[in-house]
């Protein structure tokens, strides 16, 4: 009979990507950070595997303030689960560098208190045979970095008249 043959290339990725937080956490911090950053990579644990590439797209990070579980959208703190799209992880080879701003707002908006915050990330593959639903995600519950932050009231003290007199002079 007839016969032919025919080859096929495929990928064979079972593995979920990996992201790290590369900003130092895990203490009191008591000025503002500007900027949380780390990396994040396709991995390859088994030699039959070979990588599908990072979703660079659907990156995500998810700031939890600790005390009432808000979390940071980007420009507010929501009670509703929020997450923050990170600047496009880059660079070259499987892993790849992100970074996201804190701004102002983060700190200026907490409550006078000292706050502890858990940072999550998680990336996912670009793994699609037969569809979307095989695509390797990393775990979004595991906390990758932590840190306080200290807010207070500042307090005014006059030095100069002393209390209850009075100066003409300075």
């Amino acid at each position: 009979g007839n016969t032919s043959d025919q080859s096929m290339t495929f990928n064979y990725d079972t593995d979920a990507p990996e992201s790290k937080v590369t900003t130092t956490g895990g203490a009191y911090v008591n000025a503002r950070i500007s900027a949380i950053s780390g990396t994040v990579g396709d991995q390859l644990y088994s030699s039959t595997c070979t990588s599908s590439g990072l979703d660079i797209s659907s990156f995500s990070i998810k700031i939890e303030r600790l005390s009432d579980h808000y979390t940071w959208s980007g420009s507010t703190w929501t009670a509703a689960v929020s997450t923050i799209t990170a600047d496009a992880p880059s660079g070259s080879g499987l892993v790849k560098d992100w970074s996201l701003s804190l701004s102002t707002t983060f700190f200026d908006l907490l409550p006078n208190a000292t706050h502890t915050f858990y940072v999550y990330t998680w990336g996912r593959d670009k793994v699609n045979n037969p569809s979307d639903a095989y695509v390797n995600v990393e775990s979004s519950s595991q906390v990758k970095m932590v840190f306080s932050y200290s807010v207070s009231t500042p307090v005014l003290t006059g030095v100069s008249p002393e209390a209850n007199t009075a100066r003409n002079d300075v």
